[in-house]
C-alpha cells in the first residue's frame, strides 16, 4: 500500500518517483535554454507589437526557437542518460518538441514556397 504522502505521485515505467525541480547538470541546462528561447520569443513579439520592428521576430524569435530546440534536447538526454525524474524536465521536452516541430515547419513552408517562385 503506498505511502499516504506518495499518493498522488506520478511514477516512471521502472517504478521511480517523479520530483518537482531537475536534479542533473544536464536537467537545469535544458530548464535554462528553454526559458531563454522562451523569453527571446516573447522579447521579440514585444518588439514587433510596441516598436514596430518586424526584422526583430525574424532573428530573435528564430534564436529563441533554436533555444528551445536545444533545451528539448538537453532534456532527452536527461531523461535517458543521467535519470532525470523531474516533472519541469518533461514539460521542458515536451516544449522542445513543440519548438522543433515548428522550425520544421517553417523550413518546410519556406521550401514549399521557393518551389512556386
Amino acid at each position: 500500500m503506498p505511502h499516504a504522502a506518495h499518493a498522488g505521485m506520478i511514477r516512471a515505467p521502472d517504478g521511480h518517483r517523479f520530483t518537482g525541480l531537475p536534479s542533473t547538470r544536464a536537467g537545469r541546462r535544458a530548464l535554462t535554454l528553454v526559458l531563454g528561447g522562451l523569453g527571446l520569443v516573447a522579447l521579440a513579439a514585444l518588439l514587433v507589437r510596441v516598436a514596430g520592428l518586424p526584422s526583430a521576430l525574424g532573428a530573435l524569435g528564430l534564436l529563441g526557437a533554436v533555444g528551445m530546440v536545444a533545451g528539448g534536447a538537453f532534456a532527452l538526454v536527461a531523461i535517458g542518460r543521467r535519470g532525470e525524474r523531474s516533472v519541469v524536465v518533461l514539460i521542458v521536452l515536451v516544449l522542445g518538441l513543440w519548438a522543433a516541430l515548428l522550425v520544421v515547419g517553417e523550413l518546410l513552408s519556406a521550401f514549399v514556397d521557393s518551389l512556386r517562385h
